[in-house]
């Protein structure tokens, strides 16, 4: 006899109201207890109530079962948390990149306003020169609006509180 059925049995509980206590599926349960799969972590973190509940210690199979998943949830839990911290450095370093070309983006972008600006102060021009230099700061324009769009004080907001919210980890 597998523990959980073991365990399950001496307190007399079906394989359904044990499913819905641990929030798995009775086939979860029902597998678990065929030793097709194991239960899950979640699931042996719930047990608690029914050990420390038990009239006897536990002993034999199912003690050292117990034992292995409270040895096996450290490491794995340990294992969880490290590569979560991995993944939050990642994505922290990958936004401290994007935020610094989203500000270097945002400053030639203000640059090139600049630059309009100038070119709009000059003397006037006359004929193909006044058309070209015309259309070249129409086209300046328009290229420095759409990067101060897309890498504005909004935009570098939002990566600053990514940042943020990866640099509590």
């Amino acid at each position: 006899m597998h523990w959980l059925e073991e365990l399950r049995k001496k307190f007399g509980i079906p394989q359904n109201a044990l499913a819905v206590f641990f929030g798995i599926s009775r086939t979860t349960v029902a597998m678990t207890e065929l030793s097709k799969r194991d239960l899950p972590t979640s699931a042996m973190l719930q047990l608690e109530p029914f050990l420390s509940n038990a009239e006897t210690p536990l002993t034999g199979p199912l003690a050292k079962r117990v034992q292995q998943y409270q040895v096996s949830d450290a490491a794995l839990a340990q294992k969880n948390i490290d590569r979560q911290l991995k993944e939050s450095q990642l994505i922290l370093t990958r936004t401290q990149q994007k935020l610094a070309a989203m500000q270097y983006k945002y400053s030639q972008a203000m640059l090139a306003l600049q630059l309009a600006q100038r070119l709009t102060a000059l003397p006037a021009a006359a004929g193909k020169e006044a058309e070209r230099r015309q259309a070249f700061i129409n086209s300046l324009q328009a290229n420095a609006f759409k990067a101060l769009n897309d890498n504005g004080v909004a935009a570098q907001a939002i990566l600053k509180r990514t940042i943020k919210m990866h640099e509590v980890v």
